[in-house]
């Protein structure tokens, strides 16, 4: 019976610090266990978009129309797996003299984890803007509508700002009618294909 508890005795005393070790281990995983991230959260970007048409047409694409133009949005969603980001936007687009309001949704890839890298945007809308006096006395012009797109490739930095370019594919049409021969047609009024930058911050 002595020498069973003299053994116990020797294998405790022997197992002592391998049990110390392990208290102390996971004392330690305990502390530095990262807080995990949600999965799926809020968030959302300011942005101010400049775009400038390569190729233009439409009614008012004349030798004196500018083709190009700069679109001031925000975009609110959700982020998912810090990785992939859905939302829906709305603006301001100024092209030339004419001003539209976009809305359309935005989808974001990351392409890195880090807090600098890249990304690829792309917006897929409508945009509708105003009443525009064409200065006839007998006809007019009513609300004004076309699509609002553009995909672009970018830089997240580590302050949240990022700055991307790409492509961008607009246009705008109106329906017309003149009430002295009681006739309605529609005509587009721009038509943009061209180079999109952007310049915004994401929260």
């Amino acid at each position: 019976m002595k020498q069973l508890i003299l053994s116990v005795f020797v294998v405790f005393c022997a197992l002592q610090p391998a049990l110390t070790q392990d208290v102390e281990v996971a004392s330690t995983s305990i502390l530095t266990t990262p807080k995990k991230t949600k999965k799926i959260r809020y968030s959302g970007l300011a942005e101010v978009m400049p775009h400038f048409g390569l190729h233009h047409w439409g009614e008012n694409v004349t030798p004196h129309f500018a083709a190009h133009g700069v679109c001031i949005n925000t975009v609110h969603g959700i982020q998912l797996i810090d990785k992939y980001f859905l939302g829906m936007g709305t603006g301001l687009n100024i092209v030339a003299d004419l001003a539209f309001v976009p809305v359309f949704f935005n989808f974001r890839l990351d392409f890195s984890n880090e807090q600098t890298k890249p990304f690829m945007s792309t917006s897929v809308g409508m945009q509708f803007g105003g009443i525009i006096n064409n200065h006839f006395i007998n006809s007019y012009q009513e609300q004004s509508f076309g699509v609002w797109s553009n995909i672009m490739f970018g830089l997240y930095f580590k302050n949240r700002w990022y700055a991307a370019a790409g492509l961008s594919l607009q246009n705008a049409k109106y329906d017309w009618q003149d009430i002295t021969i009681n006739r309605n047609d529609s005509k587009e009024i721009f038509g943009i294909c061209g180079i999109i930058g952007s310049l915004g911050i994401k929260f």
